[in-house]
């Protein structure tokens, strides 16, 4: 049975009609929140004029970013990086559903078919969206060098999304996936704006930086709504892929 469901989810077909249900349930959900957003005005400084922005956010706290976007950039061009992994296929397709425009491939910069579509998408003065811990951990680690590169490369600032709400189910999935309850209140912060030098476009230094910023934004705001401090895995760890 289980082999039987694991190649059935496997298939595109499958994916797609379970992408426009969870969606739905996603929009339904989205709608009940009572949603409290801080720096907001920030990043809008940049999509008001059309500017390019990256956007970085744990992929446990992926739920709500489809249907923010679409409420507070609504006519804005965004994307997100989505591997070819069968968890990239299914949430690209979900994601396809907000008006998200997809970018498929490796989210590391040494993917050729996904750095063309970020640097294409950049350039026409897209918003572009990474998890750099998905699709497979370690949780809240960046595993790539992209956002750093592309944001050095490009003089594009990187603005970190952190959702958090009092009354949520925190799944004990590897990435610990926040789903906020019916009727929840739910608080989004966005960042100031982390700049990258063109010469730190490779800068490890950098790319802990930014991490620990990441890190500290979901921590913080989970603390002040009461939810159990989540800790990042070793970054040596090797997860298996997943459907």
């Amino acid at each position: 049975m289980k082999r039987l469901l694991k190649y059935l989810l496997a298939k595109e077909s499958v994916q797609k009609i379970l992408a426009v249900l969870i969606a739905g349930i996603v929009s339904v959900l989205s709608h009940t929140y009572r949603f409290r957003f801080f720096g907001v005005e920030g990043i809008k400084k940049y999509t008001d004029q059309n500017k390019p922005v990256l956007i970085a956010f744990w992929h446990g706290r992926s739920l709500t970013l489809p249907y923010f976007w679409k409420t507070k950039f609504k006519g804005k061009k965004g994307s997100a990086v989505f591997s070819d992994h069968k968890d990239g296929r299914l949430m690209r397709n979900i994601c396809a559903q907000f008006g998200v425009q997809p970018i498929v491939g490796s989210s590391n910069r040494k993917s050729v078919m996904a750095a063309k579509g970020i640097m294409s998408a950049l350039k026409e003065g897209t918003t572009v969206a990474m998890t750099p811990d998905g699709p497979t951990g370690p949780r809240m680690r960046l595993t790539t060098e992209s956002l750093i590169f592309f944001a050095g490369r490009l003089n594009i600032p990187i603005f970190i999304f952190t959702p958090s709400s009092k009354n949520a189910k925190v799944l004990k999935s590897w990435d610990r996936f926040m789903i906020p309850r019916p009727f929840a209140s739910v608080d989004i912060q966005m960042s100031k704006p982390f700049f990258v030098k063109k010469e730190e476009s490779d800068s490890l230094e950098k790319k802990d930086l930014l991490e620990k910023k990441m890190i500290e934004a979901l921590q913080k705001l989970d603390a002040k709504n009461g939810l159990s401090k989540i800790e990042p895995q070793p970054k040596d760890l090797k997860r298996k892929s997943r459907l």
